[in-house]
């Protein structure tokens, strides 16, 4: 109907819905990046300040690189044999995957929710539901993706070093802090975000209880409060720490464009009127540059002193992402 009405007249349309969105780039790793000032991350991330006329970098497309120069390492080397049947099956994969061509978005998935503690097994099959979208190695897609997937898990860290220590920390805070907890009649993770908000962790097993019927058995899951589970506490702890700073810098957003601002929002997705992108273009910036000022991983140590340090900072100056063309683009 929005373009019905341009349609029908151009010159006194209003619009009153269709929003242009300006999206973060990979945004768990954008944020980690940024509280770690990651130069190495930032600029995979676009937070990173560009030239005029530079083109966004694209941190799928680099991950997808190291992977493609690993696995033609691997077949160059099986090429020095004097008989081909003398290939490994890894080395007739490798060579499988170069003949079919491994693209960006047979390593986006993996790459996109390593943030958010994706694991190695789900690595594999991402991996997996890539090929089968595509149709690719059909006759071998399972033994494709468990050979790809050590070597993507291996290179994401290349592009996003803090990141990873970044998580590695959090999760084993999570097990200090539940245990440390625990010894005090606490055993739960409560954290401010960048805004002061209270964000509560608790993670319990669960007591089964079965219902049996005259023809149905039901078993029926119940948290159990006297049981932590500090293996689900490690679990969430990089993505709900991560959630909390990006739910943070939305909000900051949406309180700076103010009443009257025809908002869409999801996420990392910042979304207004045409006429008002300018605005929103500039406070996305200036908010993410305010928030990751102040805030890291040493405000949560700050809360639990027992912990190990967190990961070193890097030389990244925050104040560049207001010059970053393609940061939220």
């Amino acid at each position: 109907f929005e373009y019905a009405g341009w349609v029908d007249d151009p010159e006194g349309f209003v619009a009153t819905v269709v929003a242009t969105p300006l999206d973060g780039k990979c945004s768990g790793i954008q944020h980690f990046s940024a509280m770690g000032r990651d130069p190495i991350g930032a600029k995979a991330t676009c937070l990173a300040a560009n030239k005029e006329g530079d083109a966004p970098n694209d941190i799928y497309n680099d991950v997808r690189d190291i992977v493609q120069r690993e696995v033609e390492a691997v077949v160059a080397k099986a090429s020095r044999k004097k008989f081909s049947h003398l290939w490994t099956d890894e080395e007739k994969l490798a060579k499988a995957w170069l003949d079919c061509g491994i693209d960006r978005g047979d390593v986006k998935r993996s790459v996109m929710t390593m943030p958010y503690s994706a694991t190695e097994r789900a690595c594999f099959e991402q991996i997996l539901m890539s090929l089968s979208s595509k149709g690719k190695m059909p006759e071998q897609a399972w033994e494709a993706a468990r050979m790809l997937q050590p070597v993507l898990w291996g290179s994401i860290p290349k592009v996003v070093r803090y990141a990873r220590n970044a998580m590695d920390w959090l999760k084993a805070s999570a097990g200090d802090i539940v245990r440390h907890g625990a010894d005090n009649g606490k055993p739960w993770i409560e954290f401010k975000n960048p805004n002061g908000a209270i964000v509560y962790q608790m993670c319990w097993k669960n007591k089964t209880t079965k219902i049996a019927g005259r023809h149905v058995h039901v078993r029926v899951n119940r948290a159990d409060r006297s049981k932590v589970d500090i293996a689900k506490h490690k679990l969430g702890m990089s993505p709900n720490f991560i959630h909390s700073c990006d739910a943070a810098h939305m909000h900051n957003v949406i309180r700076r464009m103010g009443r009257g601002t025809h908002l869409h929002v999801i996420h990392d997705s910042f979304g207004v009127l045409p006429a008002d992108t300018p605005e929103l273009y500039k406070v996305v910036r200036e908010e993410f540059c305010k928030l990751y000022s102040y805030f890291g991983l040493h405000t949560l140590r700050d809360s639990y002193p027992f912990l190990l340090k967190p990961p070193r900072r890097g030389s990244f100056d925050i104040n560049e992402v207001m010059n970053a063309e393609f940061a939220f683009l």
